[in-house]
């Protein structure tokens, strides 16, 4: 299991990706609406796209992140 972690402070809320068919699952944190950690396994699309989101500044919205077929990447806005 590859499991990767992007961490920046405390946080207020979570949302859980998962697929138990593939083995995958992402958390995303959020602190006041704005994602600023998530915690991948087997989910390297997830990581890259919080990735993205974090380091230029973007969010990605939980209630969409909840929509597990929904790849992240489109959301960053």
């Amino acid at each position: 299991m590859l499991t990767q972690s992007i961490s920046k402070y405390g946080y207020d809320q979570i949302e859980i990706r998962h697929n138990t068919e593939r083995g995958k699952f992402s958390v995303l944190y959020y602190r006041d609406g704005q994602i600023i950690a998530a915690d991948c396994a087997n989910a390297p699309l997830d990581f890259m796209a919080v990735r993205q989101a974090l380091s230029k500044g973007k969010n990605i919205d939980a209630d969409a992140a909840a929509d597990v077929p929904t790849m992240l990447k489109t959301l960053i806005a």
